[in-house]
């Protein structure tokens, strides 16, 4: 097996939107005592050797023995020291923090992906039962838990457990309001079984995303548009301006509709999408006193700012769609993708039992966590 192999896989997957969107997903390769695996901050659509963190294998063991303290953020730094010193000598960039799940499983191959569909049923109500239901005892289920160290050793167990129970290793793992995860020992094997859990999930699946696009008002969503973008500037000067775009298609009408029709996309259902689209969209609702509607848009851009440090990448406004804010179009694509992603995962839901967006507890974690705030600046080409 080879690095090579692994690169065209990484293309394969991060290039396909139902599988990987911006810098999110990860994979690796084992080979002899090295992982190789994906680098934070850069996107497998685009995989090259240069992609890839050199990582001692030993190195990795060791953290994984290794007691931590519990406090979270003494932590978490220490174990992105140990990550990061597990590294190869010469490597410079900052290994995926999903690092240790790699090393877990014993599989030459290691692809980790947040296919919409499939997190129809990782983001719902009904998320472990549906999960059984549609993958039998091949699956191994893990909770909600803060990602990082506690993410891994919760994943260690995991599979020691099903070991345990079936004698075999996991191949496929699920992350709740996360994604998927499914090992390999060859790229024929790897491509099999993503086939089957696509196929399995889609025999579930109640109702399809409809994408279309519909009529709007154009005017008013420029007006707005342009509105949204000068608030953003005046909260936050000297920084490069602001844009805004409009969005919109028949399954995100439905959805802003009303305050209540919106709530489904309301808030995050994981970590990517904390990181590109915001852990929560700003709801603007509609008035004919457009100096009001001015006041709301500069409250909500200035409250979303005070809890995060920086404008909310999405705003929906009733009645007509909703707005993609950014100071550059890299950033403004990755939030307009994620969005969308989310969209179709509430539609999937319904299949299970309707959304569950991530706990607070994870939201707030994330919102504070050093590795996501990098993951954050990488995004926006900082």
């Amino acid at each position: 097996m080879s690095l090579e192999q692994l690169i065209e896989l990484s293309r394969l997957y991060g290039s396909n939107p139902q599988w990987v969107l911006a810098g999110g997903g990860n994979t690796s390769v084992k080979i002899k005592n090295t992982l190789y695996v994906k680098a934070s901050g850069t996107t497998l659509a685009d995989a090259s050797e240069a992609t890839f963190v050199k990582m001692d294998r030993k190195k990795l063991a060791a953290v994984l023995k290794k007691e931590y303290p519990a406090e979270p953020a003494e932590r978490e730094s220490q174990a992105l020291q140990d990550l990061l010193d597990a590294r190869a000598e010469g490597q410079e960039l900052r290994p995926s923090v999903e690092t240790l799940m790699h090393e877990l499983l014993p599989f030459t191959f290691v692809i980790h992906t947040h296919p919409p569909m499939v997190n129809g049923i990782t983001c719902s109500q009904q998320a472990e039962q549906a999960a059984r239901t549609v993958f039998g005892d091949e699956v191994v289920w893990i909770p909600n838990v803060n990602p990082g160290l506690i993410l891994a050793t919760t994943i260690r167990d995991a599979i020691k457990e099903y070991k345990t129970q079936h004698g075999t290793p996991p191949w496929l793992v699920l992350l709740q309001n996360h994604g998927l995860v499914v090992a390999g020992d060859t790229p024929e094997e790897i491509l099999a079984r993503h086939r089957d859990v696509a196929s399995r999930v889609k025999a579930h699946i109640t109702r399809f995303p409809e994408l279309d696009t519909v009529p709007y008002d154009g005017r008013q969503a420029e007006t707005l548009a342009y509105q949204i973008a000068r608030a953003a500037d005046e909260l936050v000067p000297g920084t490069p301006d602001h844009q805004a775009v409009f969005i919109c298609n028949r399954e995100v009408f439905r959805h802003v509709r009303s305050a209540k029709a919106f709530t489904p996309l309301s808030r995050a259902f994981s970590p990517d999408h904390i990181v590109y689209a915001g852990h929560r969209i700003p709801f603007l609702t509609q008035t004919d006193d457009f100096g009001a509607e001015l006041a709301a848009v500069r409250r909500e851009l200035e409250d979303f700012l005070r809890e995060t440090g920086r404008i909310p990448p999405v705003v929906a406004r009733e009645g007509l769609g909703v707005f993609i804010t950014g100071r550059n179009r890299r950033m403004m694509d990755a939030a307009a993708a994620l969005f969308l992603d989310a969209v179709q995962i509430a539609v999937y839901t319904q299949a299970f039992g309707g959304e569950a967006f991530l706990p607070p507890e994870q939201t707030d974690f994330i919102l504070n966590w050093e590795v996501e705030r990098f993951r954050t600046r990488v995004s926006a080409g900082e």
